[in-house]
Parts: structure tokens; sequence; C-alpha cells
């Protein structure tokens, strides 16, 4: 999968990435975490949204609002 954050003026990452990173997956057994981790596990944040009281917030539009929020403070 590819994604490509670009902001309103059409530069990579609004104008603060140069280039895109490649990132490449890696398995679990090359994970250097010390960390044990169960097989399956799924975060549960019912109660911090019913909290909040909003709902699940899409990755992409808060990715692009930080990376605009770092352009601004320049």
């Amino acid at each position: 999968m590819k994604v490509l954050i670009t902001g309103a003026s059409g530069q990579l990452g609004g104008g603060l990435i140069e280039r895109m990173p490649t990132i490449q997956p890696i398995t679990p057994s090359e994970d250097e975490a010390t960390t044990g981790r169960p097989s399956f596990a799924v975060l549960d944040y019912s109660e911090t949204r019913a909290f909040l009281g909003d709902g699940p917030i899409d990755w992409h539009s808060n990715l692009r609002l930080v990376l605009n929020a770092e352009k601004a403070l320049g």
C-alpha cells in the first residue's frame, strides 16, 4: 500500500517532507522489541471516544492537520 500526503499546494507532506520515505514492513521475528506481544490483540478505545464525545478519526485527516500545524510553527 502506498500513501501520498499532499498539502493544498500539492507539495509532499504539506511542504515539510522533501522526499518520500521508504517504509519496509518487517515480520514479528525481525522486530527487535523485547516486549512480549499477544498473537492477537485489539485496542478498545470505546470509553475514550465516549468521554471525548466523538467518533473514529480518519488518520489521513489527522496527519494533514499535524503537518499543517508543524509547518505553521516554522
